[in-house]
């Protein structure tokens, strides 16, 4: 597996940023460059390429090649709708967790249900390349757009900006999942190939220290904007990730730092207060499916929550909320991963199916499944976040245990995504087909006000009363009572955030910060490779760098563990 030779490379996929609603589609067309023209050098002259190459890295995150959802994809060697980079990033955020099992064969994701992967698994390997796609592209960008940048030009230095934001992303999801090994590459390298050496050795911090001061710069400085459209980065974006980064530092460096937590807590209040919490659901007038109130249907006429409506066709009218997304169309922007993986993957068949129209698509692919661990958290009887009918599909299921990772017949299915509208109409593909008009949500406000209250708990401190009524307003609007200052423990908000963020691809991470991803004191169904859960070692906290990459670069440091 390796990164295809970045032919065409900067050929835009259509829309700048902000491709999530068709009415403003129009206005934010980027037409693409010539793809004949095959070198940085060639392409870059004025500031409307630099607008071009801008959506190169955007639409990175959401497609994952030149060609819609197949054909000339950006990464060799694995199923191209597994290369993207949300579906690459999802499943290994989740697979190893409490909350999902993925039943497929495909090479890579049974090791990662069973949390026993090596430096080979294809899953593991398709996501680093594609992290490092994501860098290569922002290097040659930076590069090239210092190198021209014009005093006239208005809007280039916040395409720099962006761009700068958008490598510290990658570079994060780097840090988080390999450590401080992955290979050190800047704008400042010279063109051309090389073998990088590692940022340093495993457990350093210079790759975190790197991050920390690009995302600093970025907020400090005029060029990354407050607001802007929807899946742009902002300022609030790049708070929300140094905030996040901040907050895993203990695990990420092996050391507490307690002015780390203070600055997170500083951003996270900034952010807070520039969104709220969206309140208003979706009224379902127009029941385009009739249910028999046993499978998850159009809500059997009832009305979707405010929670539901996050997560269907117009999120992205949910901006108070969603501070960052990932966007998708099912014209513009086609894949086989991202938000069609969601809705289409969690579609489950066997002897009672869920109905694909329901979702508004035209198949399901039978594939991800809540574990029992995690519907155990809720108060079924009463939490609107899993509300049975709604979000989940239990007919015929017994009590949800899954005990063979391939039987679709077992395990519940969630009903978290769907492509329809919050009235209940048809989205843009009118249910046809697999094509997807949700958003992803990157970063949602209900995540930035769990993680204040933990700040609190981390400096020592009883949550504060702001920080409660935060916490307040999640637990009214999934129909629960307010919760006590003395009940907000560590040991609930783990618990509270997988309610809150379930699938949202934050657990891996959650897990490890609380100390319960490696060990035996905490388990679930097939961790460590049996059906009631084992302890397994430390070493699983950190993905292994692919082999073939360490074959192919002998610079590279090596995590010692694999």
């Amino acid at each position: 597996m390796k990164i295809n030779r970045i032919k065409n490379i900067f050929t835009a996929i259509v829309l700048l940023m902000a491709v999530g609603f068709s009415s403003c589609v129009n206005d934010l067309n980027v037409e693409p460059i010539d793809p004949n023209l095959d070198t940085a050098n060639r392409i870059y002259k004025t500031e409307a390429d630099l607008a071009q190459g801008l959506a190169k890295m955007y639409a990175g995150l959401a497609v994952t090649g030149q060609k819609g959802p197949d054909g000339d994809g950006d990464i060799d060697g694995i199923d191209e709708g597994a290369s993207s980079y949300w579906r690459g990033y999802w499943m290994l955020q989740q697979l190893p967790t409490d909350e999902v099992l993925n039943g497929w064969g495909d090479p890579g994701i049974p090791a990662l249900n069973r949390v026993n992967w090596t430096a080979s698994n294809g899953m593991v390997t398709g996501f680093y390349y594609r992290i490092m796609f994501q860098v290569t592209l922002a290097n040659e960008f930076i590069r090239q757009a210092n190198n021209i940048m014009q005093p006239d030009w208005q809007a280039a230095p916040g395409y720099v900006a962006e761009a700068r934001f958008l490598r510290a992303f990658a570079y994060y999801h780097g840090l988080e999942n390999f450590g401080n090994i992955i290979p050190k590459v800047t704008e400042e390298d010279g063109v051309g190939a090389f073998l990088p050496p590692s940022w340093g050795e495993l457990g350093g911090d210079e790759l975190f220290m790197y991050i920390k001061g690009e995302l600093e710069d970025v907020i400090a400085g005029d060029a990354l904007v407050e607001q802007g459209a929807v899946g742009q980065v902002t300022k609030d974006v790049a708070r929300t990730l140094l905030a996040k980064m901040l907050l895993n530092h203990e695990v990420i460096l092996g050391s507490s730092n307690t002015a780390f937590y203070a600055e997170a807590s500083q951003l996270l209040e900034t952010v807070a207060a520039n969104h709220s919490l969206n309140t208003q659901g979706g009224v379902n007038g127009n029941n385009l499916i009739g249910g028999d109130g046993d499978l998850i249907t159009v809500n059997d006429g009832q009305d979707f929550s405010a929670y539901q409506v996050l997560f269907m066709a117009d999120n992205w009218e949910k901006t108070n909320e969603i501070i960052f997304s990932i966007n998708y169309h099912h014209q513009f922007v086609q894949t086989w991963g991202g938000m069609t993986f969601l809705v289409c993957g969690s579609v489950l068949g066997g002897e009672e199916t869920m109905n694909a129209a329901e979702f508004g698509v035209s198949g399901g692919w039978s594939g991800n499944r809540i574990t029992k661990t995690l519907v155990d958290k809720f108060d079924r009887a009463n939490d609107l976040r899993i509300a049975e009918n709604q979000l989940l599909f239990t007919k015929n299921r017994g009590d949800g245990t899954i005990t063979e990772l391939a039987n679709s017949n077992q395990g519940y299915g969630v009903g978290k995504f769907r492509n329809l509208m919050s009235d209940g109409s048809w989205a843009g593909n009118e249910g046809t087909n697999e094509r997807v008009d949700n958003n992803v949500p990157v970063f949602r406000l209900s995540d930035v006000y769990l993680m204040l209250a933990e700040l609190d708990l981390r400096q020592g401190n009883a949550v504060s009363g702001a920080h409660l009524d935060m916490i307040n307003q999640i637990q009214n609007r999934a129909g629960l009572s307010d919760v006590s200052a003395g009940n907000v423990t560590l040991d609930w908000l783990l618990d509270e955030r997988a309610r809150e963020l379930y699938w949202e691809g934050q657990r891996r991470m959650d897990l490890i910060r609380f100390g319960k991803f490696s060990g035996g004191s905490y388990v679930w169904p097939f961790k460590g490779n049996t059906v009631n859960g084992s302890a397994v070692d430390a070493k699983y906290e950190l993905y292994p760098i692919p082999t073939a990459d360490q074959t192919a670069n002998p610079n590279l440091n090596r995590n010692p563990n694999y």
